[in-house]
């Protein structure tokens, strides 16, 4: 994990929609992965998909803009990586 998940404050966990789910049963686990960009404020300024689930980018970026950090001394940008389990 990053140092900045700790930091975090408020944020709902990015799900996957039940078709992608359907489609990726018994492929192993689903691996997102996003540049997150934090203003001063700790507000998610851009999210931008490095390796991304087919389906399901749009609305994991969704949620992930509404991520909020505490306030940070600069802006700063770090890589998350969400992995899903669809067994």
């Amino acid at each position: 994990p990053h140092a900045l998940d700790a930091q975090r404050i408020f944020g709902a966990t990015p799900h996957l929609p039940a078709a992608v789910i359907d489609a990726r049963h018994g492929l192993g686990d689903a691996t997102f992965t996003a540049r997150l960009c934090l203003d001063t404020a700790g507000a998610v300024s851009s999210v931008t998909v490095l390796s991304g689930i087919p389906g399901a980018d749009a609305g994991i970026v969704a949620t992930l803009r509404g991520w909020r950090y505490k306030p940070q001394p600069l802006p700063v940008c770090f890589i998350t990586q969400l992995v899903y389990d669809v067994e």
